[in-house]
């Protein structure tokens, strides 16, 4: 390369001597000019580029890798290191998570819609080590709230009572018109529907079948549902009825007159008195007027 080749070398790279990556090129063309006038051009030419302002490196180094926010990577970016402490928001979430899973595993013929209710936002606590514990609270189910124990078990541990909110929905048997008090329940008297329940271990009645010939011992409005407690069995037997005595044994039956001693409802056990050998005995309801020994 001949001394003017050099000169505009020298040239180039005094004006852009602030550049630190600019004095690593320079060195690499002066270098250059051994594999001849080619490739002392090349290098020339890229000196230019880099030096125009605007241009796609513009005296810069690029990374390799940019990390954009929210994306997948995540080089030499420090990794998250979550607060020593837990707030009352956190702790809700947790918590509803929790009920909400558990819902499914306990009621999974039911649907359990779960809502945060208020808590004390200046609640804040110790962050655990461990997984917290929840254990739901009995007794309290019934006003659409429900309590939580939330607990930290580790080697300091502490614990705090969360309340949700939840709408308990579930297919029950249902009235489709009003039922009187001491009626007895036919099938056109009942549907099976989806009722918004007051709470989730209740009693009402999920098979048409547990209700057929069942008597209503209170009111039932058209519309509502039928839950046990508010039915019995009719009596199949009163007291001084004469019976069917039904005897099984090793596939013998026989069968005689007798007189009820008591009242008796469907699968109940009453004493009747056998007319022929006048000895009283245990029997079993299983038919209005009809009795069968209990061996």
């Amino acid at each position: 390369m001949n001394k003017a080749s050099a000169a505009l070398i020298a040239s180039i790279a005094t004006a852009a001597t602030n550049k630190q990556s600019m004095s690593r090129r320079q060195a690499h063309c002066q270098s250059a000019h051994s594999a001849g006038l080619t490739a002392a051009a090349a290098c020339i030419m890229g000196l230019l580029f880099w030096a125009i302002p605007g241009s796609a490196n513009n005296g810069t180094d690029s990374p390799l890798f940019t990390h954009q926010p929210g994306t997948a990577n995540a080089l030499n970016q420090p990794a998250a290191t979550l607060s020593t402490t837990i707030n009352a928001t956190e702790i809700q979430a947790l918590t509803l998570a929790f009920v909400r899973q558990q819902a499914k595993l306990d009621n999974p013929h039911a649907r359990i819609e779960y809502s945060a209710a208020t808590v004390d936002s200046r609640l804040t606590l110790r962050r655990c080590s461990q997984d917290l514990s929840f254990t739901p609270q009995k007794g309290n189910a019934r006003s659409g709230r429900k309590l939580v124990k939330v607990r930290c078990d580790d080697h300091k541990p502490w614990s705090v009572f969360i309340p949700v909110k939840f709408e308990h929905w579930q297919s029950v048997v249902t009235a489709v018109r009003a039922i009187q008090r001491n009626e007895v329940i036919n099938a056109a008297d009942i549907v099976i529907r989806e009722q918004k329940l007051q709470g989730i271990n209740s009693d009402y009645l999920t098979r048409i079948n547990d209700a057929i010939g069942t008597l209503a011992t209170r009111p039932v409005a058209a519309g509502k549902p039928l839950s046990n407690s508010g039915l019995a069995q009719p009596k199949w037997i009163k007291r001084g009825d004469q019976v069917m005595i039904i005897a099984n044994s090793h596939g013998v039956s026989a069968k005689m007159a007798g007189t009820a001693m008591g009242d008796g409802s469907k699968g109940q056990q009453i004493k009747v008195r056998n007319l022929s050998s006048k000895r009283i005995i245990k029997a079993k309801v299983i038919a209005p007027g009809k009795v069968q020994t209990v061996m």
